[in-house]
């Protein structure tokens, strides 16, 4: 099961750097909980695909060109995979790329993202998830 998991975060992932958000959000459950890290200007829990979505859009929008570049990606327990990665990209009023590093934390139920928690800090996801 977990193989399939990483599977679907992938897919995911892949969706969202294709900038299709649509197909993205197909990998998510109606009532999927997002925990923003608290770098993020909007932090606040997020609760429902909707609410998720219009999250991502707006974490989108100041880049020309946004990013996600991935690192790893791998099953941390039977129902959770961690990814790491680079997030940011081209400023849309300065052209210049930025950058930064996150940890997200996935679990999955019944095939579909249930819950996405995002971490600038890896040692506190891998602690999160039980890992040192």
């Amino acid at each position: 099961m977990s193989q399939k998991n990483v599977e679907i975060v992938r897919a995911s992932t892949d969706a969202y750097i294709a900038g299709d958000l649509d197909a993205m959000m197909e990998f998510y459950a109606l009532s999927v909980e997002a925990f923003p890290d608290t770098s993020f200007i909007e932090s606040e829990p997020l609760h429902g695909r909707e609410q998720f979505r219009r999250w991502v859009e707006g974490i989108r929008a100041p880049w020309m060109i946004a990013r996600w570049v991935v690192h790893e990606t791998h099953a941390v327990g039977p129902d959770q995979v961690l990814e790491r990665g680079d997030f940011g990209g081209v400023g849309m009023g300065s052209s210049i790329e930025t950058l930064a590093s996150y940890t997200l934390i996935y679990t999955i139920r019944d095939g579909l993202i249930a819950r996405v928690d995002y971490f600038s800090d890896r040692a506190e996801a891998l602690e999160a998830v039980g890992l040192e």
